[in-house]
């Protein structure tokens, strides 16, 4: 009966470590959101949802142009930041969320599929400074 016990104490033991992590054991990783789908980043408590992506037309004051956006929603434990109006990485603290490549049209291009992002998410030295 006592090695049932041992048995059993060292497997809740394991599954509450396994179910447990920390920013510690993340890693730079790049991450292809599709159009529709929530992905979680391994090692973080991070949720990235791609509500869709499309095309909007621009005017500086010159001649117009055709510009990517991605509706895309960030969510960190309890704080949630949106992206994808533009190129400008979004920050939680020590963590960088870019945008490498928006696909708005309705095929794959350069392996990211129509209406995909591929982010980058990288833990910084130090926490950002300008408080995005």
């Amino acid at each position: 009966m006592n090695l049932f016990k041992l048995i059993t104490v060292i497997s809740c033991f394991l599954i509450l470590t396994q179910s447990c992590t920390s920013q510690k054991d993340f890693s730079d990783t790049l991450v292809i959101v599709k159009r529709g789908e929530t992905v979680k980043v391994k090692g973080l408590d991070l949720k990235i949802t791609n509500k869709g992506c499309g095309r909007e037309w621009v005017s500086d004051g010159g001649e117009s142009y055709e510009k990517p956006v991605c509706e895309l929603a960030y969510v960190l434990g309890d704080s949630t930041k949106y992206g994808g109006r533009s190129y400008k990485p979004v920050y939680f603290g020590d963590i960088e969320i870019s945008i490498e490549k928006m696909n708005v049209w309705n095929k794959e291009e350069d392996g990211v599929p129509g209406g995909a992002c591929r982010l980058w998410i990288r833990k910084l030295k130090q926490p950002d400074a300008t408080g995005k």
